[in-house]
């Protein structure tokens, strides 16, 4: 288990903490050579801090990730209508860009709330993929977040599914986004295993997670992420 986690860490950390280095060498020789920062600079130390922010993420999904493992049989029933409405009042302001996250409960779940058996990391679930829509993409960004009851098989769900209008994910790389070392829209890894971290969430609470283009056929219009969670209800007779 050591061994699993610190394969997944040791790349990308190293691959970052690397890229600052470089950046902060750089921009020390700028000033050393000009004697005062030259314009260059702040790019420079604005592309470290970014790369040592990627890396203390990373060891947080790795965090969230072990928890998330040890605590598949420490489930709690919790309100999912409460834990998203927290989530995006997380990200209810995002400095420098123009992002709008509306929220859409259906008719019950907006009066009754919707009660899922999950650990208490499942909120990672939510807040990586509405992360992770915000930091691959430019410009104003709208993201619609929407939760309902759906029955299958006999069983009920907390169907929660997420909207952006980002730069998408194309259909290759809808195979492998929720692997570990997935990849990104260019083709290189996606550091910090938010979405691989969102797969373990979800189906160690008895769920499942899919990524779906926004616009059918047309990836480049956006992503949609469907999330289903088993129900708790005491009362049924909405279903």
């Amino acid at each position: 288990e050591i061994d699993f986690f610190f394969d997944l860490m040791g790349y990308d950390i190293n691959e970052k903490d690397q890229a600052a280095l470089k950046s902060l060498r750089t921009a020390i020789d700028m000033i050393a050579a000009g004697g005062s920062p030259g314009e260059d600079v702040p790019q420079l130390l604005a592309r470290a801090i970014q790369n040592i922010e990627d890396s203390v993420r990373i060891t947080s999904n790795i965090k969230t990730l072990r928890t998330a493992i040890a605590e598949r049989q420490s489930l709690q029933v919790t309100d999912l209508d409460a834990m998203l409405r927290e989530v995006i009042g997380q990200f209810s302001r995002v400095p420098g860009r123009d992002v709008t996250i509306n929220y859409h409960p259906d008719r019950v779940h907006k009066k009754l709330g919707c009660k899922v058996t999950v650990s208490k990391q499942h909120r990672e679930v939510y807040a990586n993929i509405i992360r992770n829509a915000i930091e691959r993409s430019t410009g104003p960004m709208t993201i619609n977040v929407s939760l309902s009851a759906v029955k299958e098989g006999g069983e009920r769900y907390c169907r929660v599914v997420i909207e952006d209008n980002g730069q998408g994910i194309s259909d290759d790389l809808k195979h492998h986004i929720f692997e570990t070392g997935e990849l990104d829209i260019s083709g290189k890894r996606i550091e910090g295993l938010g979405l691989f971290v969102v797969k373990t969430l979800v189906e160690s609470a008895g769920g499942s997670v899919r990524v779906e283009d926004l616009v059918p056929g047309d990836y480049t219009k956006g992503s949609r992420f469907d999330i289903k969670v088993p129900a708790k209800y005491a009362d049924t007779s909405f279903m």
